[in-house]
C-alpha cells in the first residue's frame, strides 16, 4: 500500500460518513454486522470511499455493493426517487429493491 492509500485510509477512518447528512447518520446507526458488508469498522477501503462519495454528492447516487444480490446505500438526493420505500430500502438486496425504483429514476432523469 502506498502512504498516500494509507493516508487516505487513515482519513476515512476517522469517520468517513461525516457531512453525510440524514443518510450518513442513517448509514451510521445501522447493525451492518448481520448483512454481508459486515460491521461498519471492518468495511473495505474501497466500500468506505464509494460511499464516502455517495453521501456528500448533491446529486442522487445509489450503490449496489457485493453480488449476486447487493446490499443498497444511497444518499439523500436519492431518497425522492424512492419514496415511500425509503428508509427500508437502506441494506436491502436489488431483488428486493423492485423495478418500480427503476421506473421511478427513468421519470426522475427525464426532464435533464
Amino acid at each position: 500500500m502506498s502512504s498516500t492509500e494509507h493516508d487516505l485510509g487513515e482519513a476515512l477512518d476517522a469517520d468517513f460518513l461525516a457531512g453525510g447528512g440524514e443518510m450518513g447518520e442513517r448509514i451510521r446507526r445501522y447493525n451492518w454486522a448481520p448483512t454481508r458488508l459486515g460491521p461498519l469498522p471492518n468495511w473495505r477501503m474501497l466500500l468506505r470511499l464509494a460511499v464516502n462519495h455517495c453521501v456528500k454528492s448533491p446529486l442522487p447516487v445509489i450503490v449496489h455493493w457485493g453480488w449476486p444480490d447487493p446490499n443498497v446505500l444511497y444518499n439523500d438526493a436519492f431518497i425522492p426517487l424512492i419514496g415511500e420505500r425509503h428508509p427500508r430500502r437502506l441494506a436491502r438486496g436489488y431483488t428486493i429493491h423492485g423495478q418500480s425504483c427503476v421506473l421511478r429514476r427513468k421519470q426522475a432523469w427525464k426532464g435533464c
